[in-house]
């Protein structure tokens, strides 16, 4: 599984795509990192290890762009396809040590067999800043008012 991230317009948040290795253009299987990270007693020990993970939340199908449509995971497919919401600080790491943590910390959590019958590998590729875009651009628009409204509260 190949771990795309970019950069968006706001300062610190960024975008990872998981995909598959295979198909480039379909969705890796994220469901046991989303309902790892929100479960209520395993949960804060992955967020602790996982450090840059925020949360995982459904892409928006730019094609439709209503704002309320998620993208599906591949052509044809009735799930929604998830992104990996990054808060990554570059005064203590760079995006690439960031993406490298990410996948291997990915990686390790699918070799539980309580997890997935089969792990998956999981790689950094690359970061794209070449073009940064608003968050609207890659989440729905009511995901994205509540991460700014969780971030201003964050951030206090």
């Amino acid at each position: 599984m190949n771990l795309d991230v970019v950069e968006t317009c706001v300062e610190g948040v960024f975008i990872g795509f998981c995909t598959k290795a295979w198909a480039p253009d379909e969705s890796a299987y994220l469901f046991p990192m989303e309902k790892g990270l929100n479960d209520t007693d395993d949960g804060g020990e992955l967020a602790k290890d996982w450090k840059y993970v925020y949360s995982f939340l459904p892409r928006r199908d730019t094609d439709i762009d209503d704002g309320v449509t998620p993208m599906k995971t591949k052509k044809g497919s009735k799930w929604d396809w998830k992104v990996v919401l990054l808060l990554i600080d570059e005064a203590d790491t760079s995006i690439e040590k960031a993406g490298r943590h990410i996948a291997h910390c990915f990686s390790k959590f699918t070799r539980n067999k309580d997890v997935m019958d089969n792990p998956e590998k999981y790689t950094f590729n690359k970061c794209f800043r070449d073009n940064p875009q608003a968050l609207n651009h890659y989440l729905l628009d009511l995901d994205v008012a509540k991460v700014l409204k969780s971030l201003v509260c964050h951030q206090g």
